[in-house]
């Protein structure tokens, strides 16, 4: 069973994502976190094994949430969502190998 986080600011969007992969995927344990911070908490109880995130949110980005999981030693299988074009994101995005 794999542990999916997804991060995302936006209620309707987190908890549309969270209805479908649970659907999709009633086997893996779907944590719905609605930014950075709450994801970093849920962290420290539970490993992740799949990430997605949104890149744009108030206060820390996506690619930072990447970065705090790196620091730490863990690697999970991370995509990124956006409704945003904007291509220095997508390039920092590529350097964390989403």
């Amino acid at each position: 069973m794999y542990t999916i986080f997804l991060v995302e600011d936006e209620p309707i969007c987190l908890y549309g994502i969270e209805s479908i992969l649970k659907t999709l995927r009633p086997q893996c344990n779907v944590h719905a976190l609605a930014n950075v911070e709450s994801a970093l908490q849920k962290l420290a109880e539970v490993c992740c094994d799949v990430l997605i995130t949104d890149i744009r949110m108030p206060g820390k980005s996506g690619l930072d949430l990447i970065e705090a999981f790196h620091a730490k030693g863990m690697f999970p299988v991370c995509a990124i969502i956006s409704a945003y074009n904007d291509f220095p994101y997508m390039q920092r995005a590529l350097r964390l190998d989403v």
